[in-house]
């Protein structure tokens, strides 16, 4: 198939819709977990301990469906409150 009909062809709809999960507490815990193992890898890796702190903030900040704009302002904003961020400015 050609570039120009695989395009064509693209159902673009399909990326505006996202599919329906219905996890339980007992799962969603279980991926809190899991995300708090993984960043644990990495945090050997900042310089110091609140950029470690920040950065766990900034992963869930990207997963929170409540947060609508993903730029690192507004998921501090969310996640840590601006008593935490207006200061760093």
């Amino acid at each position: 198939m050609e570039l120009k009909q695989a395009v064509e062809a693209y159902d673009y709809q399909a990326l505006s819709m996202t599919p329906r999960m219905e996890l339980t507490i007992e799962q969603v815990t279980a991926l809190v977990n899991e995300l708090a193992d993984y960043h644990a890898i990495y945090q050997p890796y900042f310089g110091n301990e609140s950029q470690g702190k920040y950065s766990y903030h900034y992963l869930c900040g990207l997963l929170d469906p409540g947060i609508t704009s993903k730029s690192a302002e507004n998921i501090a904003l969310a996640t840590v409150g601006t008593e935490g961020v207006r200061p760093l400015q």
